[in-house]
């Protein structure tokens, strides 16, 4: 691993575990780091940020195995927020389903929607 890889891997590390130790109880919102009345527009650049930092592309030379599976869990998790989010009917759906304390849509409901 390259010192860039090493210090990449440093920084991302502490949010990285948070994240992972917490993906069952953070709503979409709390993933992306943005309030329940964000603009389509600051979802999408909270997206982007989290997407920059976490995308697996980015991680695949970690010797870190264990890492590398949580980098991918993460990131599958806040592509599926950043989908629903940004897609007014399933925003909608999970709004509503968010206030009933699910935190993530089924698939099923997903697909409903779609």
């Amino acid at each position: 691993m390259t010192m860039d890889q090493t210090n990449l891997a440093n920084q991302v590390r502490p949010l990285v575990e948070r994240l992972h130790r917490d993906l069952d109880r953070l709503s979409y919102y709390q993933l992306l780091s943005v309030g329940r009345t964000a603009s389509t527009t600051a979802i999408q650049q909270a997206f982007y940020r989290r997407a920059v930092l976490l995308h697996p592309d980015r991680h695949f030379r970690l010797d870190d195995a264990e890492l590398k599976a949580k980098i991918n869990t993460v990131y599958k998790r806040i592509s599926e927020a950043y989908r629903v989010l940004s897609t007014p009917p399933l925003r909608t759906l999970y709004d509503s389903r968010l206030l009933q304390g699910q935190l993530r849509l089924q698939q099923k409901d997903d697909e409903s929607q779609s």
